[in-house]
């Protein structure tokens, strides 16, 4: 499958400045799937040949962490700006918006990359995704409090979709099978190949 990319100055000028806690990617829980803006929008002109199944699957992603970032966003607004658990929310959302920037990083240099190796590191990103969205959820507030264990929500609904997704996909694509033998995703990597 080929897909169009472009690069673009500000991908995301709603992830920055902005207080509204408005998702990136609206997505709809009855249809389990994802409309209007995207990450996979953001990104226009050239081509990219990549497996339609891979990619559907780091959209799934991009979708958990969006979910994730809000989510980081409304518990920051009843919080006094500076307070330590105003620091942890808001560094838990910039962690979740770290994970879009690089998706959309891996996408834009994907146009330039004939050697495969860029949607290797997608794989990579998915793979480390899959094994870290869970301890990625968002911190519930009153945990860790006077010595308790911090705890994290549950992932959304569509976690269990992109697991048995996973499990289809797998078989299907060699980048992904290698990807899960050591699902270790560095940007830098990224950066390094690009550089070439």
């Amino acid at each position: 499958m080929v897909y169009k990319v472009s690069l673009l100055n500000n991908p995301f000028p709603e992830l920055f400045g902005k207080k509204d806690c408005k998702p990136i990617i609206k997505y709809n829980a009855t249809t389990g799937k994802a409309e209007g803006i995207n990450i996979f929008e953001k990104v226009k002109l050239g081509a990219i040949n990549i497996d339609q199944k891979v990619l559907q699957t780091a959209e799934k992603f991009a979708q958990i962490y969006d979910l994730y970032r809000v989510s980081n966003c409304e518990k920051l607004k009843g919080l006094r700006e500076g307070s330590p658990q105003w620091i942890i929310f808001a560094n838990e959302q910039r962690k979740n918006e770290t994970k879009l920037i690089q998706l959309w990083t891996l996408l834009e240099f994907m146009q330039h990359d004939t050697s495969g190796e860029i949607a290797k590191q997608l794989a990579k990103w998915i793979a480390e995704s899959f094994t870290t969205a869970e301890s990625d959820a968002p911190i519930i507030p009153e945990s860790g409090l006077k010595g308790a264990e911090i705890s994290r929500e549950p992932p959304p609904s569509i976690y269990n979709d992109i697991k048995a997704h996973i499990g289809e996909v797998r078989g299907s694509s060699k980048d992904l099978d290698e990807a899960f033998k050591n699902p270790v995703f560095d940007i830098n990597e990224v950066y390094r190949i690009n550089l070439e």
